[in-house]
């Protein structure tokens, strides 16, 4: 049994290896090869500064995974986003304060709200491999 998030996650790894990996042939001697130390060297390189050309492709593709979204879609998906971060944050404490039953009653009213609006709200991981595993594949 296979997480799909996890999935996702390592479908848009390889995306950004073979960015960095296409990024770096450029910058380097015609007919390098990508085993190549130097390309390797190279490639390990711009992941790791993060480079401004790399970082500049992989927005390319985060904005057309999001831009298909309706304002209030992409604002559901941002509270989605809030309200993991305050589950994390929530369940990182070592106390239970006597408004906890508020507090998480809270929390599951808000996300069936944002169930209700759009249904299922995908994972940016999601939305990233969606708009670049077609483009992959075809490359």
């Amino acid at each position: 049994e296979v997480d799909t998030d996890d999935m996702f996650r390592l479908l848009n790894n390889y995306m950004v290896l073979e960015t960095a990996q296409t990024l770096a042939l450029k910058r380097l001697a015609p007919g390098t090869d990508r085993t190549s130390p130097a390309a390797q060297s190279a490639t390990r390189n711009l992941i790791l500064t993060e480079d401004f050309a790399l970082m500049t492709a992989l927005m390319k593709h985060a904005r057309d995974a999001v831009a298909e979204y309706t304002d209030q879609e992409l604002a559901v998906m941002i509270s989605h986003k809030r309200l993991l971060d305050f589950k994390q944050a929530l369940s990182l404490r070592n106390i239970l304060a006597m408004d906890s039953p508020g507090t998480y009653g809270w929390i599951m009213h808000q996300d069936q709200k944002n169930t209700s609006a759009i249904g299922t709200i995908p994972s940016f991981e999601e939305l990233f491999a969606g708009k670049t595993l077609p483009q992959r594949t075809a490359a």
